[in-house]
């Protein structure tokens, strides 16, 4: 287990049983997906697992942007720019979203992300209440 000493612990747990079962591991952790593919264990990030379960179950547009801002809010992730999802997922969003990035691609946001409360498949997305 070399690569438990680069990774932590619950990191190389996960990557030791997905490589000893021929399983794909689930991470968004950089260091965890390079040690992955240096032993040959394949991964799949978030926004993987997310693109997955819009093929494979019968979601409609509502939920799934539900869906993508929940995990926005409460995670606090979004797919990077290097992403080969990032423009899918982005799709999803609302169109006054707001994403700026720097220069050297780093995601900053000026978050007009709607409230929980307005998170629910039936709810629209609301606006920024500092726009009236």
């Amino acid at each position: 287990m070399a690569h438990a000493r680069q990774l932590d612990d619950g990191e190389a747990m996960a990557l030791a049983i997905a490589q000893s079962r021929g399983w794909t591991l689930a991470t968004d952790d950089r260091k965890a997906i390079t040690v992955a593919s240096s032993v040959g264990v394949i991964t799949c990030g978030t926004s993987g697992l997310v693109k997955r379960w819009v093929d494979t179950a019968a979601v409609e547009e509502p939920e799934i942007r539900a869906a993508l801002l929940r995990i926005k809010h409460r995670a606090r992730y979004l797919p990077g720019l290097r992403d080969p999802l990032f423009s899918w997922w982005m799709g999803y969003l609302p169109d006054d979203f707001g994403i700026l990035t720097s220069r050297r691609g780093k995601i900053l946001f000026h978050d007009r992300t709607p409230t929980p409360a307005a998170l629910s498949p039936a709810a629209p997305p609301q606006g920024d209440p500092n726009d009236a």
